[in-house]
């Protein structure tokens, strides 16, 4: 009654003050009425006399002491214990009674909802499976783009440095005597000779490969065993002591081995 009166108040307070009341519109009065509040409870409450595995009702042993209300975490954790516990007991209480309250193993139950309905929330869940895949390919699509343009950005500042240091080399020797660009001329070859010496020595054979090479040769090098006029007329290798046959119009110096005699003469001799 006392609520219903307070709300009387308050509409009679805005139609005085026109549709849209004061700009400053009266707070809800606080109504602690115990006595219609424990007439409502008594209304709800259910009879003890019925039977547990009727009402299903139980009310937990201890109250929940929470030490950090605020913390949303902790107290869902307390809600959540509370009511496993509640369900534990309940659970043994039913079987206290006899009351079957576990599905049997052959149990078939038909979905509630049907499969046309079932596979439109499977297409749903595909497409947007594929859509977010679409997104991440064109993410990494953008990114790449991106990561392409700045890289031929770079390679094309590179090239217009080189560019531009070149253009001032030419300007500085640009008007010179010849001396100066004998030099400029002399120091890229020198340049190059080092080049030439550094691979050289990266390649340099050992000293047993070199004494190797020179007893039984370096094998086959491509244009190595082309003769030329000079190779051709060089007989500096050729022996005669060697070679026993002598070439035409010479006359062969063989000597000829002695008789029995004269061995045996140089023997007792």
């Amino acid at each position: 009654r006392a609520e219903a009166e307070a709300l009387k108040a308050i509409r009679a307070d805005k139609n005085k003050n026109g549709k849209g009341g004061n700009a400053e519109t009266p707070s809800r009065p606080f109504v602690n009425n115990k006595a219609l509040l424990q007439e409502r409870l008594d209304d709800i409450r259910l009879d003890p006399k019925f039977p547990f595995e009727e009402t299903l009702a139980f009310v937990a042993e201890k109250e929940l002491e929470i030490e950090e209300v605020e913390d949303d975490l902790k107290r869902e954790v307390e809600f959540y214990n509370q009511a496993l516990n509640a369900v534990k007991l309940s659970r043994k209480q039913l079987d206290k009674a006899g009351v079957k309250h576990m599905r049997p193993v052959d149990y078939f139950a038909e979905m509630v909802k049907s499969d046309k309905h079932m596979g439109r929330v499977k297409q749903h869940l595909l497409f947007e499976k594929q859509k977010m895949e679409g997104f991440e390919r064109r993410k990494q699509q953008k990114e790449f783009k991106k990561y392409s343009k700045q890289l031929q950005a770079e390679k094309q500042k590179q090239k217009g440095a080189q560019k531009k240091k070149v253009k001032e080399l030419a300007n500085q020797y640009r008007g010179k005597t010849p001396d100066a660009l004998a030099t400029l001329g002399s120091s890229g070859m020198n340049k190059k000779r080092e080049r030439a010496t550094n691979n050289e020595a990266k390649f340099r054979q050992s000293a047993k490969r070199q004494a190797k090479d020179k007893k039984y040769g370096s094998g086959y090098v491509k244009g190595s065993k082309k003769n030329s006029a000079k190779s051709s007329a060089d007989m500096s290798d050729f022996s005669t002591k060697k070679n026993k046959t002598a070439f035409p119009g010479m006359k062969a110096k063989i000597k000829k081995r002695p008789g029995k005699s004269r061995r045996m003469n140089r023997r007792s001799g």
